[in-house]
């Protein structure tokens, strides 16, 4: 897993097609919009829609709560 850290106007390339950027955020800094740019043929959907994965989801807490290195 890789964590990245950006500023608003930057952006993240998965693979050679897919462009992720941060465009907006709210004052609070606890919300922000990302703009997505992807082939018509790549799904791209909100996570809270697919049932939970355990391990993905052990990887995410262990990242967000600081419990654990990214090396």
């Amino acid at each position: 897993m890789l964590l990245l850290g950006r500023n608003l106007g930057e952006s993240i390339v998965i693979g050679d097609n897919i462009y992720i950027k941060f465009v907006e955020t709210d004052k609070s800094g606890h919300k922000f919009k990302l703009a997505i740019d992807a082939p018509k043929d790549v799904k791209i959907s909100r996570g809270e829609l697919y049932p939970p994965d355990t391990v993905q989801h052990e990887k995410l807490s262990q990242i967000t709560t600081g419990k654990k290195s990214l090396a």
